[in-house]
């Protein structure tokens, strides 16, 4: 059985993180519930996004280091003595984590089967689409609502708006090698910015003010 999970930034600990310790202990018990005493095949996606110095930190490694704890209970070690798990860290898109993660598994002669893919709850049907583009129909998505952070509450119809342009860049940088190429592009430039403005000091909202202004004309820009 192969399973995905899709990182949600760095934060700073953690071990010590509300929003991942909920998500990676929902999502340990779904895996249970799936593949108690089966193999498994579980790969934790997503690169270095931290937002803080050095910048070395990647989502992958450390929902992997997360997830070990849960796994050392003494109490689980003959119910999951047939789990892999992986790390995958170069991601910086659910784009990227998607097609990354599907390369990883086909290195490793491991791509067959239903794929369990776990995601942010907003994201649910953007990842739904683009992971049957990647993976074809043998996908299931599961979506958890976790974030308590304040991106959680925007408005409905802000959370459409970024979603839908979402999609269209992901099926947009899908369509050839070139696009691929600048939409990893733009990310970086998306995370160079944040790490700018997080230094700086400046006003938290920056990251919905990017949302609503670079990502908006990189998208007209590019879809015509």
């Amino acid at each position: 059985m192969n399973f995905i999970i899709l990182g949600y930034g760095v934060p700073k600990n953690v071990l010590n993180d509300n929003n991942y310790n909920f998500y990676l202990r929902t999502v340990f018990n779904k895996i249970f519930d799936l593949a108690r005493s089966k193999k498994a095949i579980i790969i934790f996606s997503g690169g270095k996004t931290n937002l803080l110095l050095p910048y070395n930190k990647s989502e992958g490694s450390e929902m992997l280091k997360l997830f070990r704890v849960l796994c050392r209970r003494k109490f689980l070690a003959s119910k999951i003595r047939n789990w892999k798990i992986l790390a995958e860290t170069t991601a910086i898109s659910t784009l990227e984590n998607l097609v990354n993660s599907r390369r990883l598994l086909k290195s490793k002669k491991l791509l067959s089967g239903l794929v369990y893919i776990f995601c942010e709850q907003t994201r649910g049907g953007r990842v739904k689409i683009i992971a049957r583009k990647i993976f074809g129909k043998n996908i299931k998505v599961i979506s958890i609502d976790f974030d308590n952070n304040s991106n959680r509450y925007l408005a409905e119809k802000f959370i459409r708006e970024k979603e839908s342009r979402e999609l269209k860049l992901a099926l947009w940088s899908l369509k050839n090698p070139e696009n691929f190429k600048q939409a990893h592009q733009f990310y970086q430039d998306k995370f160079k910015y944040f790490r700018k403005i997080k230094k700086s000091g400046e006003d938290v909202n920056f990251i919905r003010e990017w949302w609503e202004t670079k990502q908006r004309e990189f998208i007209n820009k590019i879809i015509k």
